[in-house]
């Protein structure tokens, strides 16, 4: 059960694989970093969130972007809930 207000992680099935700072997946999209430790790869880990204030919030984003995919993001701690707009195919 989701209890609102609500942070989740929201992405596109077009980007899974590059999170750009320039493009936001979808204009409510707010930027957020964690510090990574011990990587010589990169110093922060970026995301993109959307706030939902209710169930109706989730409603609007479907009329507005089409399909989604809601499912739980397992690389954050707790697991967060994660909101992919389906915008293109994926296997």
């Amino acid at each position: 059960m989701i209890k609102f207000p609500y942070t989740a992680i929201i992405k596109r099935t077009s980007g899974l694989w590059v999170i750009s700072k320039e493009r936001p997946p979808c204009d409510e999209a707010i930027l957020k970093s964690i510090p990574l430790k011990n990587t010589m790869f990169r110093s922060t880990y970026d995301y993109w969130t959307i706030e939902l204030k209710s169930s109706d919030d989730l409603l609007m984003l479907m009329e507005k972007y089409g399909s989604l995919i809601i499912d739980t993001e397992d690389g954050t701690n707790p697991p967060m809930l994660s909101i992919e707009i389906y915008d293109d195919y994926r296997e």
